[in-house]
């Protein structure tokens, strides 16, 4: 079918941040007093939003002060050295979306202030008409966008790399797409039965 919108997530989708994300994990468990994990342990574990993740923990401090607290250790692990890449793919696709009049968007949980510089850095952010950071509740944000951007969203596509982004999605109505580059295996989101299974990003221009 032909879109008449495309929204991406951001981190394991467009930025690569895995390891940074990693670093912040793992200060906030020291701060809450949980025991640390590998990054193999945590790259094929994670599963959930931070808040989401404590809360199963017994962390009991409100989504605002979890949030602030992950901020600030992804800002360490920033000035660590520890920082994102983009995927050597986005470029190549977002342009051909540009060429083709296809509007884009980005939907993500990541720290708006972190998604914006990074868009700044990759060279990404002239290529998108949104950029929804902060999203803690991505079905509504999904549709917010598509709102925003005068789409229906049975006729746009979220690409994302998690199963939480398949399954928000599917709930707010968007063809859903899993790309096997970013947190989840590729496993992981086929057991989600999305629309669409890309093994990186580029599989995503010939349905287009």
């Amino acid at each position: 079918m032909k879109f008449d919108a495309i929204i991406f997530d951001w981190s394991g989708t467009l930025s690569d941040d895995r390891r940074p994300v990693y670093e912040a994990n793992i200060g906030m468990r020291a701060h809450y007093g949980l025991p640390s994990n590998t990054f193999e342990e945590f790259f094929h574990t994670t599963r959930m939003t931070p808040i989401e993740f404590f809360r199963e923990n017994g962390i009991m401090d409100s989504s605002d002060e979890i949030y602030a607290l992950y901020r600030k250790f992804f800002a360490q692990s920033l000035e660590a050295g520890v920082r994102p890449s983009v995927y050597p793919e986005a470029h190549e696709v977002l342009s051909h979306l540009k060429n083709a009049g296809i509007p884009t968007a980005v939907v993500s949980s990541h720290p708006n202030i972190f998604l914006k510089q990074e868009a700044q850095e990759y060279l990404l952010a002239p290529f998108f008409e949104i950029l929804h950071g902060d999203a803690r509740d991505k079905v509504s944000a999904l549709k917010d966008v598509c709102q925003i951007l005068g789409v229906e969203p049975g006729r746009s596509l979220y690409v994302g790399d998690t199963t939480h982004d398949i399954q928000s999605a599917r709930e707010a109505g968007l063809t859903t797409a899993g790309v096997a580059t970013g947190y989840h295996t590729q496993e992981a989101l086929e057991s989600q039965s999305p629309d669409h299974l890309f093994l990186n990003l580029l599989d995503l221009l010939p349905i287009i």
